[in-house]
């Protein structure tokens, strides 16, 4: 499985080279057995792979994410009639978005606290002030 990096490293064309594939695979998962398991196994690690390093933030591409899933649990005849929102309650499962949002907060916490090691210096630069109102600044 690879990753098409474009020259300003957007997802945008990463994301559009797997809608395809993902759609492909929840039709024939929607198809022969409508378990919302066979989906959560098969399909959404194929969309969520690599995002935590490149993920989308145009509108376009969050919904290009999400549409995956959204075809997929609409095609189940019980929760048919019901909004997103409202279907994602039902299976106890959450947004691709809210997930990579979980996923992001978990990467940072994990940085902030020693757990991943990050050469800060390489990514921020210290204010050269005392005081920046935030406990953590060394």
């Amino acid at each position: 499985m690879g990753v098409i990096v474009s020259s300003d490293l957007s997802p945008s064309v990463h994301i559009t080279d797997i809608g395809p594939l993902t759609s492909w695979f929840s039709t024939h998962i929607s198809r022969y057995s409508f378990t919302t398991r066979a989906f959560l196994v098969f399909v959404r690690p194929v969309v969520e792979y690599n995002l935590i390093i490149g993920s989308p933030s145009t509108a376009r591409d969050i919904d290009a994410v999400e549409s995956v899933q959204r075809r997929f649990i609409k095609r189940l005849p019980t929760l048919r009639n019901l909004s997103y929102r409202e279907r994602l309650k039902c299976l106890n499962i959450f947004s691709l978005e809210l997930r990579r949002l979980h996923t992001d907060l978990f990467r940072c916490y994990k940085i902030v606290f020693g757990s991943v090691y990050v050469n800060l210096d390489d990514l921020f630069v210290l204010s050269p002030y005392q005081y920046t109102g935030h406990k953590f600044k060394p």
